[in-house]
């Protein structure tokens, strides 16, 4: 159910965002975006509450669980912070060394070919759940078929999905924004998109080390 929930959300959030960037809505682009993580967590909500009603519901917790809460909150804000730190270092290179002009040309094509790992993650999500419930109930030689099976479609679809977008970038690009980005944004979105496919057959690896 998380897997369905995660890959349905990035599916209509990307789907958002690419509609109204083709329509030059940047806001209605954010919102897009924004959309996706609020429909996501309100399916999440619904999913719990169907599942086990007699656990979720209303709860006042104590002010030891709030300042729990408060100090994974504050991890989280951090480790979120480093990471866009981390992401965005390279358009902060190259906007200092050579203007924002080819920033856009880099970040754009960052930007999209980004989701496809996200969605890979979302669809990886059910292997901690699945190898924590066979591993509770003695099924620890069905784990290594699982993971085999996993990084197999995993992989296949990484495949899928980059190496027709490193292809089509050019089209693409035109399609999206106009000829004359797509000519100097269509060999860093090919290139991003081979280095994601590549990227993409270690999800499964990582999501089921978790």
């Amino acid at each position: 159910i998380r897997a369905r929930i995660s890959i349905t959300a990035t599916i209509i959030s990307s789907v958002a965002v690419l509609w109204r960037g083709m329509a030059g809505d940047l806001v209605g682009a954010l919102v897009g975006q924004i959309s996706g993580s609020l429909l996501a967590l309100l399916l999440f909500a619904g999913a719990c509450r169907r599942l086990d009603p007699g656990r979720v519901g209303p709860a006042m917790p104590s002010i030891a669980v709030f300042r729990a809460l408060a100090s994974f909150a504050f991890f989280q804000m951090l480790s979120t912070a480093m990471a866009q730190v981390v992401n965005n270092f390279s358009k902060f290179f190259l906007a200092a060394r050579f203007g924002p002009s080819e920033v856009a040309w880099f970040g754009t094509p960052l930007s999209l070919a980004q989701r496809v790992p996200s969605m890979l993650a979302a669809a990886a999500g059910v292997l901690f759940p699945r190898i924590s419930a066979l591993s509770v109930s003695g099924e620890d030689h069905a784990i290594p078929n699982i993971y085999r099976i996993s990084q197999k479609l995993l992989s296949t679809a990484s495949l899928a999905i980059c190496l027709p977008l490193s292809v089509m970038a050019g089209p693409l690009l035109s399609a999206w924004l106009d000829a004359e980005f797509a000519a100097h944004a269509e060999i860093p979105l090919t290139v991003l998109a081979v280095a994601f496919a590549i990227g993409g057959t270690d999800v499964a690896m990582v999501h089921t080390m978790l």
